[in-house]
């Protein structure tokens, strides 16, 4: 059978699967002939198990309408928010990526794709979406809120105020504008339009514990302590367990010389799950003001050691990415020694890194030393027991170990947790052949071919099956 396997593990790994792929005019003489207009009652179906939470019913009947119809944007899009909803993220993330080489112009779809994106914490694919279809009419203004919302928390103020404005004069009611308006004045440090857009939404909203904590923190940098004492003072009547807000009063009440007052709200603070470094440090001037210094030497001590801990993760983060950008670099140019290299050094600064572990998998059993691969795969099913990529891995591991029952058992799983990846349907279809099971190993390689249309060795793999099981057919169209 054609196996073509060093391009076959590799393709399963987002950029670079997808860039191995070779697009051609043949692609169109292997769509099926009953790939006609796309049957929408199995997304219709799928999207309602979904909603019941039947996420395994969904996944099949999207699985089956990308059979009929692999161009398609939705099913990959919909896999990916049934994926999400049942905790598959990684799987989300491969669905995502499929999703992406396929086209859409509704830009309704694309909020969807944006928000899924966003959701796994790809909030700058989010905002390029996005922003590729923020004028056109059609996106609906929840669009435009998501991108200013993203640009915000990317601290790109000036896109997000953009992006806002855009929302704003579509839905110039909207109860969110005032405070939203506001908080993107503090971080462009325009306080004065900051503070009268944010007075409009705690009138609007006296409810909103959030208002009055960004009232107190533009009178805050206004420095009228007084007055943000108050608000803040608000904020934690509304929600009195909120760190962020007990920290606020504490630091004004600090500035306002009542030293006692401030300890007690910030060591409220500091007793939270959601405590943050910047606490202690406040809390350690604030004792040693109010004459405490043992006491303050002690948070002060709390706060270098958990700003120490955030330096060397932020550090760490900065290292992995780099790495990881540069193995897969260099897998794309075909330096496969220097990209393990790269994946090795990344498990070296973070054991548990899922992504390096997968792509040294992919490497050692792409090159025939599976015994390499084995610790790393145990690491992946320890990490993440319920990916399909982990398990279509160890499929391929059993496979190469000549134990097929194995790698059939580990193929299923794959299947199951992600039945419209025309990867795995290959891989069982090869597992099927050599357990001389040539019926199931022909439904799972039409299954690829009907999935990926443009991969010639999935076409070879069916063609040799079907002339087993019919010596006398011909070749289909």
């Amino acid at each position: 059978m054609a196996s073509a396997v060093f391009t076959a593990v590799l393709h399963r790994s987002g950029t670079v699967r997808h860039a191995c792929l070779a697009l051609s005019a043949w692609l169109l003489l292997f769509v099926p002939a009953w790939a006609a207009e796309p049957d929408d009652r199995l997304l219709t179906e799928g999207l309602e198990a979904v909603e019941a939470s039947d996420f395994g019913r969904a996944l099949q009947l999207f699985d089956q309408f990308k059979q009929k119809h692999p161009d398609d944007f939705r099913p990959y899009l919909y896999s990916a928010r049934a994926m999400i909803r049942a905790g598959q993220l990684r799987d989300a993330g491969l669905e995502l990526d499929d999703a992406s080489q396929h086209q859409s112009s509704d830009p309704r779809q694309l909020l969807e794709y944006a928000r899924a994106r966003d959701q796994l914490g790809h909030a700058r694919e989010a905002a390029r979406v996005l922003s590729e279809v923020e004028d056109d009419p059609g996106l609906p203004p929840e669009g435009l809120w998501l991108l200013a919302d993203v640009y915000y928390r990317l601290k790109e103020a000036k896109s997000a105020q953009r992006a806002f404005e855009k929302f704003a004069s579509r839905r110039p009611t909207d109860p969110r504008i005032h405070l939203r308006r506001g908080q993107i004045f503090i971080y462009l440090e325009e306080f004065e339009k900051a503070l009268t857009s944010i007075e409009e939404a705690v009138w609007a909203s006296p409810g909103s514990a959030e208002g009055h904590f960004e009232m107190a923190r533009t009178l805050r940098y206004g420095n009228n302590l007084e007055a943000a004492r108050g608000a803040a003072r608000k904020a934690v009547d509304l929600e009195p367990e909120n760190p962020e807000y007990l920290h606020m009063l504490g630091i004004v009440c600090d500035g306002l010389k009542d030293h006692l007052e401030a300890v007690r709200h910030l060591e409220k603070a500091a007793e939270s799950p959601r405590a943050f470094a910047r606490i202690y440090f406040d809390l350690g001037n604030a004792l040693r003001r109010a004459g405490e210094t043992a006491r303050a030497q002690q948070a002060l001590q709390k706060y270098r050691e958990l700003h120490s801990r955030q330096e060397d993760e932020a550090n760490r983060r900065k290292i992995v990415e780099a790495l990881v950008n540069q193995g897969q670099l260099r897998l794309r140019d075909g330096a496969v020694g220097e990209a393990r290299s790269s994946f090795l050094r990344i498990v070296e600064v973070e054991p548990d890194n899922w992504l390096a572990h997968s792509f040294l998998s992919k490497i050692y059993l792409s090159s025939g030393t599976p015994h390499l691969a084995r610790s790393h795969l145990d690491q992946l099913s320890r990490i993440d027991p319920d990916s399909s990529e982990g398990a279509f891995l160890e499929a391929f591991y059993w496979q190469q170990q000549r134990d097929f029952s194995k790698a059939l058992e580990a193929g299923r799983r794959s299947r199951q947790l992600r039945p419209g990846d025309p990867e795995t349907r290959n891989l069982l279809g090869n597992v099927y052949w050599s357990l001389g099971q040539l019926k199931p190993a022909l439904d799972e390689y039409a299954a690829a071919v009907a999935l990926a249309p443009e991969r010639f060795d999935f076409k070879a793999n069916y063609e040799t099956a079907r002339r087993k099981l019919n010596p006398g057919a011909k070749p289909r169209p």
